[in-house]
């Protein structure tokens, strides 16, 4: 009787544990219904082929009438059903059997007052614990939906404790008839919990490196937020004073630098007369012609205004960037897009101070000649 009582008490708490640690594909009422009601059936299925009919050895009816159906039930009800479920199910089941294996040894040592109350205290304290520290369940789901490769390693590992510590627990008769094996059972259990705190290590590292992860890209969201321009994907003006004052503070007498600005022409009345939705299309147009003119390794780009782009060219010739700024018109003609742009450019003096914002002014001023030249060709009063 003492053993059924035991072998109900743990099964309810071990699938206590898989309802409370599956995270389920529809956390639905329904849904819930469906794996208690089914947890429900294996329990009464397990009394009566075990213990009222004796059809069963106690072995063969935890994995015929426990193990396999509980996996068959969450496995279709959980979130993840590739090697996240079974390490979860695995370490769960150990864990578990473990549990009950000292409850019996000390039952058998002890006697069965002593059984008793190791069956009460493991439960209650477990349960209290579990229910405690909800939100590390939480987190190892959450881990385990971050992480989604990588556990197959883990997988082959957990499996093949869970069925060594199963098989040395009930083969070929329950370990509480064998005393003489206690020893044996004794040193796979210290492997397995050593195994299983290897485990738990790693995962408390993959779910600092979740951390880090979720850290990482609040970080990558803000300063997406704080120095992109939202409307054409380029380095904003906040990004650009944070590179000037960077280059100021690294100049040198050999750092060869080129300031350039660029200005779309008549762009107040494109917005006028075509809307701002037209403008900001003209934008990202011109945005994206000036990073595929404009490389990476040789120039940063930047929108500093409404229509205005600043681009810092290093370690360039003064050709290369005249080519580019050339390249510019003829790409922009040539898209039909209805629109023009005027360039300047301005070669950062090294011994001046604040040469960079020097240097733009004057590219500044030359763009604005640029655009008076363009203006006067087109016999056209001169708007900014």
């Amino acid at each position: 009787m003492m053993d059924l009582i035991c072998d109900v008490a743990f099964l309810l708490f071990t699938l206590f544990v898989y309802v409370l640690a599956f995270e389920l594909h529809k956390n639905t009422i329904a849904c819930k219904i469906a794996v208690y009601g089914s947890c429900a059936l294996m329990i009464v299925a397990y009394v009566l082929l075990v213990y009222v009919f004796k059809l069963l050895s106690i072995g063969a009816g935890l994995v015929l009438c426990i193990t396999l159906p509980s996996l068959f039930v969450l496995g279709i009800a959980s979130k993840y059903k590739d090697a996240r479920f079974i390490i979860t199910f695995c370490f769960i089941d150990t864990a578990s059997l473990i549990i009950a294996l000292i409850q019996r040894f000390l039952t058998v040592v002890g006697g069965l007052i002593t059984g008793i109350i190791a069956l009460v205290t493991f439960i209650t304290v477990g349960a209290m614990l579990l229910l405690k520290y909800r939100h590390v369940i939480k987190k190892y789901n959450d881990v385990m939906n971050l992480i989604k490769g990588g556990w197959i390693t883990s997988t082959l590992a957990l499996i093949s404790v869970y069925v060594m510590l199963l098989f040395v627990s009930q083969y070929p008769s329950s370990i509480s008839s064998r005393p003489e094996y206690y020893p044996a059972l004794a040193s796979v259990i210290i492997a397995s919990v050593a195994f299983y705190s290897f485990f738990v290590s790693s995962l408390i590292q993959k779910s600092k490196i979740y951390e880090t992860n979720i850290a990482l890209e609040a970080e990558r969201e803000w300063h997406k937020k704080a120095y992109v321009d939202p409307v054409t994907g380029v380095k904003n003006r906040m990004a650009y004073v944070k590179r000037i004052n960077d280059y100021e503070r690294t100049l040198t007498e050999s750092s060869v630098y080129y300031a350039i600005m660029i200005d779309v022409n008549s762009f107040k009345q494109i917005n006028d007369t075509l809307g701002h939705h037209r403008g900001d299309e003209i934008l990202c147009h011109l945005a994206n012609l000036l990073t595929s003119i404009f490389p990476r390794d040789h120039y940063r780009i930047y929108r500093i205004g409404g229509d205005e782009f600043a681009i810092i060219g290093f370690d360039v010739e003064q050709y290369d960037v005249d080519g580019r700024i050339s390249a510019i018109n003829v790409s922009v003609d040539a898209s039909r897009m209805g629109y023009s742009v005027a360039a300047g450019r301005a070669k950062i003096d090294n011994k001046e101070n604040q040469a960079f914002e020097k240097a733009f002014i004057r590219a500044d001023e030359a763009m604005y000649e640029a655009k008076r030249r363009i203006k006067e060709q087109a016999n056209q009063p001169l708007t900014r």
